[in-house]
């Protein structure tokens, strides 16, 4: 679990890698989180913000966004071909809004926290 490991190493904790090992991680069953591309939308902005925020500013924010939307144009085309599995409306505006969710859930975090992030 990528939050576990940042927060040990936040506390010069010490991280090991064992190939042979095999963790499964499990998400709580609910409608939340039956919708993938909301939660893990939500979940990537919440984390950056979580954890980064100290490294992260608003322009590197908006560089990962117009990436993204890039990204997600890309594989749009590339489902309409037949090279990718089609992404549709509804699976597009479903990460839109975990997206957003995730941002306001990281925002009010800072805010509790009295942390801002930077211009640059």
């Amino acid at each position: 679990d990528s939050d576990i490991c940042v927060r040990l190493q936040a506390a010069e904790g010490k991280l090991a890698c064992l190939e042979s090992a095999r963790a499964f991680h499990w998400i709580a069953l609910n409608p939340y989180h039956s919708d993938k591309p909301r939660y893990l939308a939500k979940c990537k902005r919440y984390f950056s913000l979580k954890n980064f925020a100290d490294r992260l500013s608003w322009a590197r924010m908006f560089w990962f966004e117009a990436h993204t939307v890039c990204r997600n144009l890309s594989r749009v085309v590339q489902g309409c071909v037949g090279w990718k599995r089609f992404i549709g409306a509804r699976e597009m505006l479903s990460s839109l809004q975990g997206a957003l969710q995730g941002y306001h859930d990281g925002f009010r975090l800072l805010e509790a926290q009295g942390k801002r992030l930077r211009l640059l």
